[in-house]
């Protein structure tokens, strides 16, 4: 991007063609509508498509169903991070409840039937709001917005006032150290401010008491070691109640005791591992003491029993993994075994059931992700099974209905896996149920039949391996049988194309053919066809009667051809189109005339070419150029544009996150940008109107649709032909382009807090200057805040509306989150980056030595994630302390975590 004119501190915005070089004035006339149409979305999500727990690969369409494949287990609406579900029953969403983007880690109800929420979240329904927020018993959010600078761990409601605790040192405006009160009506913070040292992980009242755990050293100006007890009125700390050696991560209150759940050793200096109880009365330890062998993490009391839940395997002698019922007054733990597969984090109780949230997939050997509850008086596990798609962070009652938060974007759906149908119309999963025993990377649909590829055992009841044929309405595997009753693909089948009578599946398998096999659609043999590839075919493409393959190979058909050709379909021999590529096609897709190319090269069809192309009837590339700066995995072409999905950042020299829409007759980017945030686009499929993308995405669109996203395709005329917007340090730099187009009679820029609105036009633009990429700064924005962008062109009788474009505004850049710690495997990392900016993000042992490397280089603004394996160019990363150190200008930050030994 050209640098950006000198600004008025008078006149923030200063729009400019790059390549003029110089400014334009800004039209002042505006022209006089006749009548103004409702603006039209070019990328409109729809939200009521269900979305999956793991990445889609594969997608196919057959009338009203959208058939999906890949690594899934659970497939639900999509409801952020936050949802409010039946106590009875199965355990549904209940409706009105805003979609949360981003991670909910506390909450408490408002006593009118509402929710104080709090976590590491932008947005609230449609509404921005940072890390704290109130939702109505309707549904709807309120005007109160305290907006906390860092993540909230704990939310505590006594009297009018709200109890906040976490990772802040800001809230309201105000500074407040990690815990603060606020006014429960107007969000105004209190002058309640005892102020810690450290992260505050929990509260909990009791009468005129707050008990609070965390990582703090010191709490109210006293030495408070992660344990304090604070007078609400006051905010005086209660010197006679005893602290802890480690953190505390969960309190429950029980008639007169205080039990106390964590990572010490020792509490009041008496040997207390990971658990203890003290007296609300005296502060004295009492002797309750159950002896988990590792840490708790949520604690529950119904009646005489208390609740345990966290990532311990023993309680006592007694194994007990993940959760344990134990005796209030005793200590002793019941010989219950529940056994979730995985940490307990969160725990409730209403009425006669006890609710359990965390990170499992089975509990008592029946499949529960991530929730499950149980009947208090038998100890059974129930029915309620609401299906979470990820990390359950908190629990919490009211009125017969419990809110769960945590990590996940979906809750109230179905167990699916791998495979799933879902009805266009509704956005739900059907019935229909092959449940597949491993990874499915290919789909086609053909008649009443569903073809799947990918890497499992068996699907639909039966040995399948690799590949299969299920029935399109049942889901039973049909009797077709490729193997003959032996297993033929032994390897991966990466693709597949359906001709007359034949099923063509490619992939990395040796037998019946290699890696190219044509297969009997009746019978299930392998015909007479046989190119023979010597390497992996990764795509296919059945076009105007010709076999298009993609792949590694540099030999099939019986002629060299590097990593594509063109297959005649009697006799598998290729023809003479032959582009020649330096690098492993991915993708194909077929426009009037032209074959267009995704993949890993960097030249194709005798031209410079990278990681994208159109080839012409004799082989040759076209002109057509949009060039992308890394992997194109997927291609979808409709009549108005061709649509590119991979793991790229920038196509056609404009940065796009992954997915853009190309022009088909130029290859310029189109103004189409539903802001990816993920790693990879998988699948493209789709109608003239909506495009359907699956991938390893966590939002879309600005919306928490992970992994499967519906979203408005290019639609009408292009007249805007470039729109971005982009955060920086100085404000949001745009750009666009308009078509060469008479029918404009003018436009102009809007922007809003809000996606649909209110707008609030910032200028008028000139449509005059057509061809030319004019670039402005909006320095009006401020931190904290999230921005939309429009353009609205004017025409004969009507508008046309380009975007919205969602941009926040981050208060600073720096690591927000790590989890699992400690851990003995993987480490999941998540950082923001206020503007695009050179970082960098290592691991570093106690004495600041360089053990590996996460990130590094130039950064996009936004939130980012990234999961480290605990390997280093050193080998596996040995147990102890290490820091994740965080490094952008001006900012310098640590986190401390540590490393496990392996399971025993």
């Amino acid at each position: 991007m050209a640098a950006l004119p000198r600004r008025s501190r008078f006149a923030p915005w200063a729009p400019r063609p790059v390549l003029l070089g110089w400014f334009i004035a800004m039209l002042i006339a505006c022209v006089a509508l006749i009548a103004c149409a409702a603006p039209a979305f070019a990328q409109a999500v729809d939200t009521t498509l269900w979305i999956t727990d793991r990445p889609v690969r594969a997608i196919a369409r057959a009338g009203d169903i959208l058939y999906i494949g890949g690594d899934f287990t659970v497939v639900g609406p999509a409801t952020g991070a936050g949802a409010v579900l039946d106590a009875a029953g199965d355990g549904r969403a209940r409706s009105p409840f805003p979609r949360i983007l981003g991670m909910v880690s506390a909450a408490t109800p408002d006593g009118a039937g509402g929710w104080f929420v709090g976590g590491d979240f932008t947005r609230v329904g449609r509404l921005p709001r940072r890390n704290l927020a109130h939702v109505l018993a309707d549904g709807s959010v309120s005007a109160w917005d305290p907006s906390p600078n860092r993540i909230v761990y704990a939310v505590e409601s006594a009297g009018s006032s709200v109890y906040v605790g976490g990772e802040f040192d800001s809230i309201g405006g105000q500074a407040r150290e990690y815990v603060a009160a606020v006014d429960g009506v107007s969000g105004e913070v209190l002058p309640w401010n005892p102020g810690a040292d450290g992260a505050v992980y929990v509260l909990a009242a009791a009468g005129t008491t707050m008990y609070v755990g965390g990582g703090f050293t010191s709490f109210g100006g006293l030495a408070r070691r992660y344990l304090a007890a604070i007078d609400v009125a006051s905010g005086d700390v209660t010197t006679s109640f005893p602290d802890a050696d480690d953190r505390v991560l969960a309190l429950a209150i029980g008639g007169s005791t205080v039990y106390v759940g964590g990572a010490f050793a020792h509490l009041g200096g008496q040997p207390r591992s990971f658990a203890a109880a003290v007296d609300a009365a005296t502060g004295a330890l009492t002797a309750w003491n159950p002896s988990p062998d590792y840490w708790i993490s949520a604690l529950a009391v119904s009646g005489s029993t208390v609740y345990a839940g966290g990532s311990f395997e023993y309680m006592g002698s007694l194994y007990l993994p993940h959760l344990a019922a134990l005796d209030a007054t005793t200590g002793v733990a019941a010989s219950w075994i529940p056994a979730p597969q995985g940490p307990v984090r969160a725990l409730a109780v209403s009425g006669h059931t006890l609710f359990a949230g965390g990170s499992f997939d089975t509990v008592a050997d029946e499949a529960r992700p991530n929730l499950a509850a149980f009947d208090i008086g038998t100890d059974a596990l129930t029915a309620w099974n609401p299906c979470a798609n990820a990390n359950v962070e908190v629990l919490a009652s009211s009125g017969g209905t419990i809110l769960a938060g945590g990590e996940f974007t979906s809750v109230g759906g179905l167990m699916r896996r791998s495979v799933a149908a879902l009805d266009v119309g509704t956005g739900a999963a059907t019935a229909w149920d092959p449940e597949s025993d491993g990874p499915v990377f290919a789909l086609a649909a053909s008649g009443g039949t569903i073809y799947a590829g990918g890497s499992f055992d068996s699907m639909g009841g039966r040995r399948c391996q690799n590949l299969v044929a299920l029935d399109a309405v049942t889901g039973a595997a049909t009797s077709w049988n490729p193997g003959g009753g032996v297993p033929a693909f032994e390897e991966p089948v990466r693709a597949l194309a359906i001709g007359s009578g034949t099923v063509y599946a490619g992939g990395e398998f040796g037998s019946p053919r290699f890696f190219l096999a044509a297969i009997d659609s009746a019978t299930g043999s392998p015909d007479y066809f046989d190119p023979f590839a010597n390497s992996p075919v990764d795509a296919l493409l059945l076009h105007d009667g010709v076999l298009y393959v993609g792949g590694q190979f540099t030999s099939i058909g019986g002629a060299n051809r590097s990593r594509i050709a063109a297959l005649d379909l009697r006799t598998g021999n290729a023809l003479s189109w032959n582009p020649g590529a330096d690098g492993t096609v991915k993708a194909l897709a077929a426009g009037d005339s032209t074959i267009y190319a995704g993949g890993l090269f960097s030249t194709i069809g005798g031209a410079s070419r990278s990681h994208i192309a159109a080839l012409g009837r004799d082989g040759a590339a076209l002109p057509w150029d949009p060039g992308a700066n890394s992997s194109v995995y997927a291609l979808w072409a409709d009549s108005k544009a061709v649509y590119a999905g991979g793991s790229f950042t920038a196509i056609g020299g404009e940065p796009h996150q992954r997915i853009a829409a190309l022009d088909a007759a130029s290859g310029s980017v189109l103004p189409w940008n539903p802001g990816l945030s993920g790693d990879v686009i998988f699948a493209l499929t789709g109608t003239d109107s909506r495009l359907i993308a699956g991938g390893s995405f966590a939002t879309i669109g600005g919306e928490p649709q992970s992994f499967l996203a519906s979203i408005e395709g290019v639609t009408g005329d292009t007249l805007v032909r470039l729109f971005e917007a982009e955060a920086h340090a100085d404000g949001v730099h745009l750009r666009w382009r308009f078509a060469a187009s008479p029918a404009i009679r003018s436009a102009w820029m809007e922007r809003a807090e809000a996606e649909h609105g209110p707008w609030t036009r910032l200028a008028t633009l000139d449509p005059a200057t057509q061809t030319v990429v004019t670039e402005a700064l909006d320095a009006t924005v401020e931190p904290g805040h999230v921005y939309w962008y429009r353009i609205t062109v004017a025409l004969e009788g009507t508008t046309q509306a380009y975007g919205p474009i969602r941009v926040e505004i981050l208060r600073m850049s720096g690591l927000t989150r790590l989890w699992p710690n400690p851990t003995n495997g993987a480490i999941h990392v998540d950082y923001a980056v206020a503007q695009t900016e050179d970082a960098r993000l290592r691991v570093l042992d106690v004495a600041g030595r360089e053990v590996a490397v996460l990130a590094r280089g130039l950064m996009d603004q936004g939130r980012h994630s990234v999961v480290w394996d605990g390997n280093s160019p050193a080998g596996t990363l040995k147990p102890g302390v290490y820091f994740l150190h965080w490094e952008s200008p001006g900012r310098s930050m640590s986190l401390r975590f540590v490393r496990l030994p392996a399971p025993r």
